[in-house]
């Protein structure tokens, strides 16, 4: 079991940390929901509709709430987000707010906020896979 664990660890840093040659289980276990399903199937539809329709949301009104989201669900603490934004704590808690209120969530409940974090966690790896699988043409 721990070989299993170990092997599909180097497979999801090679995805998530290329370049970094050794990567422990810890580091890119949230991941591994992500690159499980992706072997069987489509795993966008696990995002949660809330990241969506943040998304379009921000698309519509050129707002960036998906990346404030993002990065509160990724910090964990209101503080260290709005230091990582470059922003006044009391705006992020105003922007958190204005987000619950656009996709109707309680950001206070910890299973919706657990949904949202996997949902950052497929978003990364969907992101970083498809940098992998649409290499750039090499200039010759």
């Amino acid at each position: 079991n721990q070989y299993i664990l170990t092997c599909e660890a180097v497979e999801i840093a090679t995805i998530m940390k290329p370049g970094d040659p050794l990567a422990r289980y810890e580091e890119v276990a949230m991941f591994a929901l992500a690159h499980r399903a992706a072997k069987t199937g489509d795993i966008a539809c696990y995002i949660a509709p809330q990241i969506k329709q943040l998304r379009k949301y921000d698309d519509e009104y050129g707002t960036e709430f998906c990346q404030t989201l993002r990065t509160y669900l990724l910090c964990g603490r209101t503080t260290a987000a709005a230091e990582r934004l470059c922003i006044h704590k009391n705006t992020l808690k105003y922007r958190l707010e204005r987000i619950a209120k656009i996709v109707d969530i309680n950001l206070a409940d910890q299973d919706a906020l657990f949904v949202l974090r996997q949902s950052v966690y497929i978003e990364q790896y969907l992101e970083k896979k498809a940098m992998f699988a649409d290499p750039a043409p090499v200039a010759g």
